[in-house]
């Protein structure tokens, strides 16, 4: 137990403490133009002071997001359409004095957090499907998840590594209650889970749905009263 209660102290050393944080997502707009579904949605919430502060030590946040569009079949089932997925990944390089912004298809250092904040939030004309995808007689709507990871998968690998040695002098100092070897890398992710789950930086989920709606011929959308 002395192993147990030293490792949670150091690794509850890297965070700052934060409550869970409640993410707001909003379905904006939804659109048809040039012959495509588009939908516009912002997430308001995701960086918060806190995880800022965490993020300035070091730490890489990550957000995902999904977008799917489904068909009402019937009133019991329903069908994926199409699915788009985002993902961002935001750290402080120390060195550079700046943020480091990663997406799919962009790799940026800016010392703007407005530009960073943006980036996360507001997701714009993001193309679901075109019009051979849909028909006017069929009902559909939209879900919108977010997967929001305070502490990225690339910094748990980090700091598993970091609490791995930890354990490892721990140990030599009090062999008497160290953990059998085997046991060792279960012990961590546990003592692991058990910091992020205090400090409110384990991993969030968020969806919303839009209400049913039908795409018209001439691309007009209508939603259910």
């Amino acid at each position: 137990m002395k192993i147990f209660a030293s490792i949670l102290l150091l690794s509850a050393g890297l965070f700052c403490s934060v409550s869970a944080q409640e993410v707001f997502l909003s379905i904006d707009s939804l659109r048809v133009t040039a012959g495509y579904l588009r939908v516009d949605f912002h997430a308001d919430s995701l960086l918060t002071a806190p995880l800022l502060a965490n993020m300035r030590r070091g730490v890489t946040s990550a957000a995902q997001f999904r977008v799917q569009l489904w068909r009402k079949r019937s009133w019991l089932f329903s069908g994926v359409v199409s699915e788009r997925t985002l993902e961002i990944k935001s750290t402080y390089d120390v060195w550079e004095q700046q943020y480091l912004l990663q997406t799919p298809d962009e790799r940026r250092l800016t010392k703007s957090l407005q530009y960073v904040k943006q980036r996360w939030e507001q997701h714009r004309n993001l193309v679901l499907v075109d019009s051979t995808q849909w028909l006017a007689k069929h009902r559909y709507y939209i879900v919108v998840e977010v997967r929001l990871e305070p502490v990225s998968r690339e910094s748990l690998q980090e700091i598993r590594g970091w609490l791995s040695g930890e354990m490892k002098a721990l140990a030599r100092r009090d062999s008497a209650s160290a953990a059998p070897a085997q046991s060792g890398r279960g012990i961590q992710d546990r003592v692991l889970d058990t910091v992020l789950d205090l400090t409110g930086l384990g991993e969030q989920v968020t969806s919303i749905q839009s209400p049913f709606f039908r795409i018209r011929d001439d691309g007009t959308i209508s939603f259910d009263k």
